[in-house]
């Protein structure tokens, strides 16, 4: 059977989020490595990279005329190494812009969704034993599907 709807709007995401990369105009790497769920510690040698976990899905109570309506919660975390003595900061602002740009030029998921939009970001706190800085973002999808069919 093919992939839901869901499934479809999380695949095209992650393919969207490869393209962060110097070479594509973006400030880092980190869509050279993009994992999905990760459940386990990310090793220095995997970064720079992203990682999409997905969240609560909600429900949109209104009329329904042949569909249903949801807000898809999908969580963005970027890690990344910073150099000794540079500002971690900085680094944080052009990982979490890389994010949103990326996500901004494909905010339908190629017509799959209605929207997507952010609905929260944090910078973490700098690593400096290992110098890795992290940021996370909370993306929310709006999409729909034909009534209790999650695959139309």
């Amino acid at each position: 059977m093919a992939d839901s709807i869901r499934e479809r709007i999380v695949k095209n995401i992650i393919s969207t989020l490869g393209n962060i990369t110097t070479g594509n105009g973006y400030n880092t790497q980190m869509g050279n490595r993009v994992f999905r769920s990760l459940r386990r510690p990310l090793e220095l040698n995997e970064l720079p990279c992203v990682v999409v976990g997905e969240g609560k899905e909600t429900p949109v109570d209104e009329q329904s005329f042949g569909f249903d309506r949801y807000y898809l919660e999908l969580t963005v975390n970027g890690r990344s190494e910073f150099a000794s003595g540079e500002d971690w900061i900085s680094v944080g602002n052009k990982m979490l812009a890389d994010i949103v740009k990326v996500i901004g030029t494909n905010a339908t998921a190629n017509g799959l969704a209605f929207d997507i939009w952010m609905k929260e970001n944090q910078i973490g706190e700098a690593e400096e034993k290992v110098r890795a800085i992290g940021v996370d973002a909370v993306f929310v999808v709006d999409y729909r599907t034909a009534h209790l069919d999650p695959y139309t």
